[in-house]
């Protein structure tokens, strides 16, 4: 018997009416599951990614419906989407996976994932109002210390070392709006920003941590920035950042690669945007951003 979801931005009776509906006319073929967004969950991990729809795994069933997205629930249908597709279970409508630029940082992470880049793993998403159910599972899942990352901050702000589960709920207090993701923490032994200048590498540094207590290595808390020549950048640090760069459609990124104890490159996230260092006695970016620019003038001029 085929399985069919219906997914709504709420609960209320006329959403279950809407499912009854279609369960009589369907009966002979199929059965009709319904759920809201506030439901819902998507773990990555090794092996592969797991979509929940309250207790019931995404590939359990053959046709999911995005019936009413709202406002509140459209960057988590645009992600939702986005997995189900790389599932290959067909879904109404598709273009929810376009979301391109006016995504988050979860939809970003789910695009390099499924390129194949090595993003961190394990990462969990669930929406905010349902963290305070599900936290202590997760922090079991994924194991503690975690990142608890928030989804639209900046410059290392609401990025969180989780050492014990009680520090969540203390958290969300003072962040009322906006989502958060749990990721694993990998042991960083150097951190990486590379400049990707439409496919170029436009400059390489490393970010050092002055702070041993601050597990964040972001200039803005404190870290030291030391610039290399970007011929000497390593072909897998290369790799990754113009790919990256290349799969979310951003000509100028500043993209953030973690290297391990083993020597394992992980990208961290690509900034549109990204922040500069303004001295030329410290930093080659302005210079070489100029030199970018003039380039592209001047080929557009023919």
């Amino acid at each position: 018997m085929k399985k069919i979801l219906i997914l709504n931005y709420t609960k209320n009776c006329e959403n279950e009416e809407f499912a009854n509906l279609f369960r009589d006319k369907l009966s002979d073929i199929c059965k009709i599951y319904s759920c809201d967004f506030s439901d819902t969950s998507v773990f990555v991990k090794e092996g592969g990614i797991e979509v929940m729809f309250g207790d019931y795994d995404a590939k359990e069933f053959d046709l999911i419906y995005f019936r009413r997205v709202g406002h509140e629930y459209f960057k988590l249908a645009a992600a939702l989407a986005l997995c189900i597709k790389n599932l290959g279970i067909k879904f109404f409508d598709t273009g929810l996976s376009d979301i391109g630029p006016a995504g988050n940082k979860f939809i970003s992470y789910l695009r390099l994932y499924f390129s194949g880049l090595p993003v961190i793993l394990p990462t969990f998403f669930c929406p905010k109002e349902t963290i305070m159910q599900k936290y202590q599972k997760i922090c079991e899942d994924i194991g503690l210390p975690l990142v608890f990352k928030h989804l639209h901050l900046q410059r290392g702000s609401g990025v969180f070392l989780i050492k014990e589960a009680f520090q969540i709920p203390r958290i969300l207090k003072d962040f009322p709006s906006g989502d958060f993701m749990f990721q694993k923490l990998i042991d960083n032994v150097h951190e990486y920003r590379v400049l990707v200048l439409n496919g170029k590498i436009g400059a390489y540094e490393e970010k050092i941590k002055t702070n041993k207590n601050e597990f964040r290595s972001n200039v803005h808390l404190g870290a030291l920035e030391k610039f290399f020549d970007v011929v000497s950048i390593p072909p897998d640090i290369k790799e990754i950042s113009i790919k990256a760069a290349k799969v979310l459609g951003i000509e100028i990124a500043g993209v953030d690669v973690l290297v391990d104890g083993n020597g394992k490159a992980w990208l961290i996230e690509v900034n549109r945007g990204p922040g500069l260092t303004y001295d030329e006695k410290i930093s080659p970016e302005i210079a070489n951003f100029a030199k970018f620019l003039r380039e592209e003038l001047e080929e557009s001029c023919g």
